[in-house]
């Protein structure tokens, strides 16, 4: 079995966000096509993909828990 020994803090990954947006900014920038698409492309389209990938992200990670805890603690009467 492998271990995990690579431990991503969150500095880290907001840094890759923020290197991940830069670099489509760049793109954006350096190629017109791009940014015409984007332009002409309904904003509902990119909403849909952004609740898509958050939803995906968030099951990934066991946010998003949609089974029945195994134990359930009950309040005892008095």
């Amino acid at each position: 079995m492998l271990k995990d020994t690579y431990v991503l803090d969150k500095w880290t990954i907001a840094l890759g966000k923020v290197g991940t947006m830069v670099f489509v900014i760049i793109i954006l920038k350096i190629w017109g096509g791009a940014m015409n698409w984007v332009h002409n492309t309904n904003i509902w389209w990119f909403v849909g993909a952004f609740v898509i990938i958050i939803i995906k992200i968030g099951m990934s990670h066991g946010c998003c828990q949609c089974s029945v805890p195994d134990k359930v603690a009950k309040k005892k009467k008095k």
